[in-house]
């Protein structure tokens, strides 16, 4: 057996472990105590309150953080060139989902709102061969080292980490061509292969707040339903892991020697989770006309606390532009999530190669 059967052999058996660990799991548990006249089906209506906006919106922020796991390797060549060929960068990458939001055609359920997150990376790569590269990323941020003091209405941070790191190696197995002199070239066509992991932390604590509607109590007269006003003081922490396994094939073309335009394919295997815990507690109040119970109505406290696993497989369509002037490079890539074509990401690198 050579070494590509052995490596074909080692990639899918990676690829057939993580699907195989990587199960959709996602729960959503919220715990509701009250005092005051609350119904048993007011309780649980509380609960399922809370519940929704959360279920609507867990899955979608579990993709989106996929989708910016992979982000931050934007390069508009092929191949790198022969050792020591090499450059140095800055890339960001933003994931993004649940952009029917901004579709006026389309009609979103309520409390379903645009999500997403951020991966701010250094970026670094070696060519080894004139077919074969390596790039790689990192970036980390601890509250250890310094806690910004954010403050915003209702609203302080109380945690912030954020942890990236990932390496690509590149195979060029078609090479460039001359298509017009000085007009037009095929820059190659690539495989790769990518291992992304990211993982952060984001605390808050303050007071909100937060309509509950159409909730029955009992003030002695019989069930009547009321719309509340819940102002709790809370605390909210929001946890994700992602580890991504991305097999990759683009091709590239030069226009004019400046302008790299490359299309291709991505189909980055996901396990982790998006977790959501919330703490609050606060008075509930009522303008609902006919009530005549206690005011405030009574106090309600909220313990919920969700984990939501993004889609295993992702297929994803590549498009990236970059503008290539003597040894600097500026570049923007999209990826597109291919099953719903909501979940996206954008990126914006910037590296001096040599």
């Amino acid at each position: 057996m050579n070494k590509i059967q052995v490596i074909g052999i080692s990639v899918i058996a990676c690829l057939i472990l993580l699907i195989s660990a990587g199960p959709n799991r996602s729960y959503c548990k919220t715990r509701v105590t009250v005092s005051g006249p609350f119904t048993d089906i007011g309780i649980s209506q509380i609960g399922k309150q809370f519940d929704d906006i959360i279920q609507k919106n867990g899955v979608p922020i579990a993709n989106a953080f996929a989708m910016t796991n992979i982000s931050g390797y934007p390069i508009g060549e092929a191949t790198l060139g022969v050792f020591p060929a090499f450059f140095v960068g800055v890339a960001a990458g933003a994931g993004l989902s649940n952009l029917d939001y901004f579709d006026s055609e389309k009609t979103v359920s309520r409390g379903v709102v645009p999500v997403g997150g951020i991966n701010p990376v250094l970026y670094f790569g070696l060519g080894l061969s004139k077919d074969f590269d390596f790039i790689g990323k990192v970036f980390v941020y601890s509250d250890d080292f310094y806690l910004p003091e954010f403050k915003y209405e209702s609203a302080r941070l109380s945690a912030l980490s954020f942890y990236s790191f990932g390496a690509r190696a590149r195979y060029c197995f078609l090479k460039e061509k001359k298509i017009i002199p000085g007009l037009l070239k095929f820059g190659g066509m690539n495989v790769s292969l990518g291992v992304d992991f990211l993982y952060g932390i984001i605390g808050f604590e303050g007071r909100q707040s937060y309509p509950l509607e159409s909730v029955e109590v009992d003030t002695g007269t019989g069930p009547m339903v009321v719309d509340l006003d819940f102002e709790p003081d809370y605390t909210a922490n929001l946890e994700w892991y992602i580890i991504s396994l991305t097999p990759q094939i683009a091709a590239y073309v030069n226009i004019l020697w400046v302008f790299n335009v490359y299309l291709g394919f991505a189909f980055p295997i996901n396990f982790g989770s998006f977790n959501v815990n919330i703490d609050g507690k606060g008075e509930v109040t009522t303008d609902t006309a006919g009530y005549t119970g206690p005011d405030p109505v009574g106090s309600v406290s909220i313990k919920t606390s969700n984990e939501y696993a993004p889609m295993v497989v992702i297929p994803a369509l590549v498009i990236g532009l970059e503008l290539a002037i003597w040894k600097i490079y500026l570049s923007f890539e999209t990826n597109v999530n291919l099953i719903n074509r909501e979940d996206i990401n954008m990126q914006l690198a910037f590296r001096i190669q040599i």
